[in-house]
């Protein structure tokens, strides 16, 4: 998810509200390329509390595309500079003692909404700790062609197929096996 600090138009407690009323028990907000502190921890309302954790999606805007989003937790530090080479980014992370996943690795493009194919690209980084498996946008953008299936869509999520596109986990067998994967349900609010 992410807040006004970066792409998205919510704050983190408008996150945390949504969180509520979705009957969702934690929520990961990685702001694009700023580690935002002071908003971690629990949330409550009434008798429901929430767990929000604060992490960090990093890429190269320099890029064109944008590509090799890389998802942080844990750094503590801000390590946006070291984006233009993703070997030394996910090294950053791991000195650090975070954990990185490559984001959104199967991101096709969505002519009809003007959203390029931003997948990651650099095959060839290591020691990484996973890959985020499933992205509700990246999944939307495989389902909505023009923009009458996206206002389907918006008006029937739930026939959107909520998995991960099957590229994604032929990947992840053949290459990730023995690394973890990460689910994102990509918000903007």
């Amino acid at each position: 998810m992410h807040t006004r600090y970066s792409d998205g138009s919510g704050t983190h407690k408008d996150i945390a509200s949504a969180a509520f009323k979705a009957g969702v028990d934690v929520v990961i907000v990685t702001d694009h390329n700023i580690l935002v502190n002071g908003f971690e921890g629990y949330y409550k309302e009434k008798n429901k509390k929430i767990l929000m954790l604060i992490g960090e999606e990093i890429h190269d805007q320099a890029c064109n595309p944008q590509k090799n989003h890389l998802l942080v937790f844990g750094a503590n530090r801000e390590l946006a500079t070291f984006a233009e080479n993703p070997q030394n980014l996910i090294n950053q992370v791991s000195h650090a003692g975070g954990l990185s996943f490559l984001a959104h690795p199967d991101d096709p493009e969505a002519k009809a909404f003007n959203e390029i194919d931003i997948s990651w690209e650099d095959w060839s980084v290591q020691t990484y700790t996973g890959i985020e498996l499933w992205n509700a946008l990246s999944e939307l953008k495989t389902v909505v062609p023009t923009k009458l299936h996206g206002a389907f869509y918006a008006f029937f999520p739930s026939l959107v197929a909520h998995q991960p596109i099957p590229n994604t986990i032929k990947k992840w067998d053949l290459i990730f096996r023995r690394r973890p994967g990460s689910l994102q349900a990509e918000d903007h609010r």
